[in-house]
């Protein structure tokens, strides 16, 4: 992860005008510092993210096309099988019919 810039001297001095002891700010300083760099996302690692996901995206989108085109032969299958199956069937039944 990329370094966040925290002034911690600047922080302090903050916190010790205000009335904080020095002691309290620097731990507070560097409990920030940690929690910055430890926790915080910079543009560099939300960009990284970014392009990981379209490439996956891509990568799921071309898995579902190549999906749906099986299905749509499958389907294609099923409806001409049972449509020739139905005439048989029909062709078989109308003789008696009569």
């Amino acid at each position: 992860m990329d370094e966040v810039v925290f002034d911690s001297y600047q922080f302090v001095n903050a916190l010790k005008t205000e009335g904080m002891p020095e002691g309290q700010a620097r731990i507070l300083s560097k409990q920030y510092q940690e929690l910055l760099v430890e926790k915080l996302a910079t543009k560099r690692d939300l960009h990284l993210i970014e392009s990981n996901l379209k490439t996956d995206m891509a990568l799921l989108e071309s898995n579902l096309k190549k999906d749906m085109a099986l299905l749509k032969n499958e389907m294609i299958k099923w409806v001409l099988g049972f449509i020739v199956g139905q005439t048989a069937l029909l062709l078989t039944v109308i003789p008696y019919l009569s």
